[in-house]
């Protein structure tokens, strides 16, 4: 999991963060999508995690 996220950042020319979805079917990984603007609502962790910080 970890080289293909790190393949799909590096093609994708990924900067900040980035979820990567991946199912596994049969044995094989395959990448459902790239969210690069996830963390935008008053429940996601990442505007949480922003708050705990300042």
């Amino acid at each position: 999991m970890n080289e293909i996220s790190k393949t799909c950042w590096d093609i994708f020319h990924c900067k900040a963060y980035v979820r990567i979805d991946i199912i596994i079917y049969d044995g094989i990984a395959y990448v459902l999508e790239l969210n690069t603007l996830l963390g935008l609502t008053k429940t996601s962790l990442i505007p949480k995690v922003q708050l705990r910080s300042v």
